[in-house]
C-alpha cells in the first residue's frame, strides 16, 4: 500500500480522480457523506495516509490488483467486475460463447 503524506496530498491523482468524479455525476454519496463528516484522528498518526487498493483473486493467484495512488483515485469498477467474472469463470465462458456465436455469423 502506498502512505505517506505526499502521498496523501500532493498527487496529481487527488484532484483529478475527484473532478472526475463530480463530471460524471457520481458526487452525491461524497456529498451526502462529508455533510456528517465529523474529525477522526487515528491512534497512530501514520495510519491517516494509508492508502487502499482492489485485488481479485482466482485461488490464491491475483488477476487484478490496483494500488490508489491517493485518495478518491480508485479502480475502475469495469475492470474489476470484469476479472471477477473472469475469475469466476463465467467471464471466460461468455467471452467463449461471444466468440463462437460470431465465427458462426
Amino acid at each position: 500500500m502506498n502512505n505517506g503524506v505526499a502521498q496523501t496530498f500532493f498527487r496529481p491523482e487527488t484532484p483529478l480522480a475527484l473532478a472526475q468524479r463530480f463530471l460524471d455525476g457520481r458526487a452525491k454519496d461524497l456529498t451526502d457523506t462529508l455533510a456528517n463528516w465529523k474529525v477522526w484522528i487515528p491512534p497512530k498518526l501514520n495510519q491517516a495516509y494509508l492508502q487502499g487498493g482492489m485485488f481479485v483473486f482466482e485461488g490464491t493467484a491475483a488477476v487484478f490488483q490496483h494500488y490508489d495512488p491517493s485518495p478518491s483515485a480508485h479502480a475502475d469498477l469495469d475492470e474489476v467486475m470484469a476479472a471477477v467474472r473472469l475469475a469466476a469463470g463465467g467471464g471466460q465462458q461468455e467471452a467463449t460463447r461471444a466468440g463462437a456465436s460470431s465465427e458462426s455469423k
